[in-house]
């Protein structure tokens, strides 16, 4: 009889091991090439350019309670065109909670920007911005939008952005979107960028697509 119980009960106890699995941290490396074009406004006057550069990092999950996800990452861009000539790099952090395929992120960004066009010169400066995403994925097709309020090292660049009548808290707002969907093991995604600086505003349409690497 006792035989026969242990044989009887070891499926079960096989099965609530399943059920108790241990939390973890799940992470894998990615790269994300990126191009598009970029519409820059300053004093009135508007200059076009070719927007490239590449994301590349690490995202990550965590699988407890409550469930987490987010990624570190370093981002490199350049604007190129006639009479256009900027460059953008940041390293940056966000994570936040994860719950049916919703999950809010903040983060904080370390950078140094600077560009020049239609006569109007964006002096470099090194800056912290704080992005607010919210990501939302369900299958294939995955939104994220949010906002990224920054403030700047160098005095000439802390205008603060409300005073070019657009909604805004800090020397300089970005507001952005993407809309992407996986294919062949890679995201696909099509991405809007507005940003607020105290010579104009830079609307940035593009595209980029990111791979798993780990």
């Amino acid at each position: 009889m006792l035989l026969l119980a242990g044989v009887l009960t070891q499926p079960a106890l096989a099965q609530n091991k399943k059920k108790k699995k241990k939390p973890e941290w799940t992470s894998g490396l990615f790269v994300q090439p990126q191009v598009g074009a970029a519409t820059l406004a300053a004093h009135g006057g508007t200059a076009m350019a070719a927007d490239v550069g590449a994301s590349g990092g690490m995202q990550y999950r965590y699988t407890g309670n409550p469930k987490l996800r987010g990624q570190t990452y370093a981002d490199l861009s350049a604007q190129l065109g006639s009479g256009v000539l900027g460059a953008d790099v940041r390293l940056g952090s966000r994570l936040g909670p994860a719950s049916k395929g919703v999950s809010p992120q903040l983060g904080l960004e370390v950078f140094y920007n600077q560009a020049a066009w239609s006569g109007a010169q964006l002096a470099g400066s090194m800056g912290i911005s704080v992005p607010l995403v919210v990501q939302y994925s369900k299958d294939s097709i995955g939104v994220e939008a949010g906002i990224a309020p920054s403030w700047m090292a160098n005095p000439n660049r802390r205008t603060p952005s409300r005073a070019l009548g657009v909604p805004g808290f800090a020397h300089e707002m970005a507001y952005f979107a993407v809309a992407d969907f996986k294919t062949n093991g890679m995201r696909l995604g099509l991405r809007y960028e507005a940003q607020v600086r105290e010579v104009g505003v830079t609307h940035t349409v593009g595209l980029q697509v990111r791979r798993k690497l780990g």
